[in-house]
């Protein structure tokens, strides 16, 4: 029998109390102690272009002072060379198409990213509790005085939840969604996608998690286990095994416990998945670059398309039955729309994948290669792709066999169609060197509605 350590109230807002953080120096990971190992996010989400960290310059609670230097040191980081060394053997990487030479040249000929709204797709759409819920994530944050960044994270996070939930039922479910969603963030910054020790020490990863691949994953079991409320955190706690766990009792008191085990399973997956393709580059092998197919299959499974699309039914207090879960028509839809996003999150990440860090998992990269098309003919190409999933998915509804499995499909059309959303307004893809001119422009407010005094973003 597990007792909490925490507890939280089951009255508005549902907050945890803040836990104790033991900062323990750390080391880099050894996927990326050597320079020259600065791929991509072994958790691709929702979103992962420009870093979390330089995305949070809002009028808005969610501030930070220092996070220019933050930016200054991962935009360090990923500036490297077209060779990544594996310590056996050397992967050669395409050369990247660079903004500074074409950024300009080419923007009249570039399709607009809003082609990635088909028809079908529902109108522009944000989740109407956005400003209360941030002003209760901000209540949280403040509780942490002495960690940096967890606001931005959290910010991110909400962005992603307003947008791409639209309909969820009261506040406190969309701080849970932007909770969640902010976690994994965070769990992809730490432990994959160019980490400083700094940012390791704030939320207190020993150096013995990181000593490996192996004790990586292993770690981030244990992570996955506390969120789960399967194992409690150690005394001292660490703040991400805190926040973990606080996450994972908020999670769990707004929905049931069958849920939330089907959730939690999904979290694992999406880790495992992720970490499981960061190696397979790494290593040399690229089983997941043969063509097309096995490409998408690899990004659908660790973008975490499963445990996003549980989030919809969080949202909304309704949960689809297990055996609608296992049907063939779920389980395709389920498919689809992971693939979707994976892809979706591909066309805008890639000035990060790219031009900062020369990672080859970007599909305009691969595209090229393999068809050995032109840039801008390339980015047609992959959002043709793209779009062929979401006709998809659309084309579904004629194939769902009573309300419950259409009402789920027009949450998830809205999901994806926020994702894209959430893509074109949020800066984590914005940089003034992207080579898609709508992502240049790092002033542009993530906010479309009005707050209490009438204000829309900045």
């Amino acid at each position: 029998m597990m007792i909490s350590t925490q507890s939280i109230s089951v009255c508005s807002p549902r907050l945890p109390q803040p836990g104790i953080c033991t900062n323990s120096p750390v080391a880099l990971s050894p996927l990326r102690r050597q320079a020259s190992l600065t791929w991509s996010s072994c958790f691709p989400k929702v979103g992962r272009g420009c870093s979390t960290l330089t995305a949070i310059k809002q009028a808005s609670p969610f501030s930070s002072s220092a996070e220019d230097a933050s930016a200054d040191v991962k935009v360090r980081a990923t500036n490297t060379g077209g060779r990544h060394s594996t310590g056996t053997q050397t992967v050669e990487l395409l050369e990247p198409i660079s903004p500074p030479k074409l950024a300009s040249t080419i923007d009249d000929q570039l399709p607009t990213l809003l082609a990635m709204i088909i028809d079908g797709f529902p109108p522009f759409q944000m989740c109407k509790y956005v400003h209360e819920a941030e002003n209760r994530l901000h209540q949280y944050v403040e509780r942490y005085q002495n960690v940096k960044y967890l606001d931005a994270y959290y910010r991110a996070g909400l962005s992603a939840a307003a947008y791409g939930h639209p309909g969820t039922i009261d506040v406190d479910r969309l701080v849970g969604i932007g909770m969640n969603y902010g976690l994994q963030f965070l769990v992809d910054d730490l432990f994959f996608d160019t980490p400083s020790e700094f940012l390791q020490e704030q939320y207190g990863i020993s150096r013995d998690a990181r000593e490996s691949p192996q004790k990586i994953r292993e770690y981030i079991d244990h992570l996955d286990a506390i969120f789960g409320q399967q194992v409690q955190p150690s005394n001292p706690a660490p703040l991400i095994e805190t926040i973990m766990w606080e996450a994972g009792q908020y999670t769990l008191g707004l929905s049931n416990p069958e849920w939330f085990e089907v959730y939690v399973a999904d979290l694992v997956e999406h880790h495992r998945s992720g970490s499981a393709s960061e190696v397979d580059i790494l290593q040399g092998r690229n089983l997941y670059f043969q063509d097309l197919e096995s490409y998408a299959d690899m990004r659908g499974a660790n973008v975490g398309g499963k445990f996003i699309q549980m989030m919809v039914e969080f949202g909304n207090d309704t949960y689809v039955p297990s055996v609608m879960r296992a049907s063939p028509y779920f389980e395709k839809l389920t498919a689809v729309t992971s693939i979707h996003l994976g892809l979706v999150n591909d066309v805008f990440s890639y000035h990060k994948e790219s031009a900062l860090e020369q990672n080859p998992r970007n599909l305009i990269t691969l595209l090229m290669e393999w068809e050995g098309k032109p840039f801008v003919e390339t980015v047609y190409m992959a959002i043709d792709v793209v779009n062929t999933y979401a006709r998809t998915i659309v084309d579904l509804e004629a194939e769902a066999w009573n309300s419950t499995l259409r009402n789920h499909l027009h949450e998830i059309i809205a999901l994806i169609v926020g994702n894209v959303y959430f893509s074109i307004m949020d800066k984590r893809y914005r940089h003034p060197d992207s080579i898609f001119p709508e992502l240049r422009d790092m002033n542009q407010s993530w906010k479309i509605l009005p707050d209490a005094e009438g204000h829309v973003g900045l």
